[in-house]
Formats: C-alpha cells, structure tokens, sequence
C-alpha cells in the first residue's frame, strides 16, 4: 500500500467526476474518479508511478481529476 498516495487522496478535497469513454475496442465505459482513486490506492506498482505526477501537479495547483481521466482511460483501455 502506497502510504502517500492514502495521505494524498485522504488530504485532498476532489470534486466528483465521472467519465464517459471509450476502449480500444469501441466499447463505451462509465468510470468515475473514485474508482480510480481506489485502483491507485490498491495496486502499488500503478501508485509508485502516479506519486510523482501528483506532487507536481498539487505543486502547480493543477486539477487532479485531468490525470485522474487519463489513468482511468488506462484502466479502459486494460480491460
């Protein structure tokens, strides 16, 4: 379990947001950020990569839910 990835999304207030997308293979797919959130708390290897990209974007005040649709295309796109 990533320790900072739990404290980042345990600190952060992020709006609710889902997303409609499509996968590789023209299916359309209803993913909100929450299930990411969980799928980066739950698998470490995806966590220890994201980590990162999120301090440089609280850093710069970006919004997280941005990458969070970008990591859930990825999740789309892996099933």
């Amino acid at each position: 379990m990533n320790t900072y990835i739990n404290r980042f999304f345990k600190e952060k207030e992020i709006d609710f947001r889902q997303w409609e997308l499509t996968s590789k293979t023209g299916e359309m797919h209803l993913i909100d950020n929450e299930l990411v959130i969980e799928y980066l708390k739950t698998n470490p290897e995806i966590g220890k990569q994201a980590e990162p990209i999120l301090r440089k974007i609280d850093f710069a005040n970006g919004d997280i839910n941005d990458f969070l649709k970008y990591v859930a295309q990825f999740i789309v796109d892996s099933y």
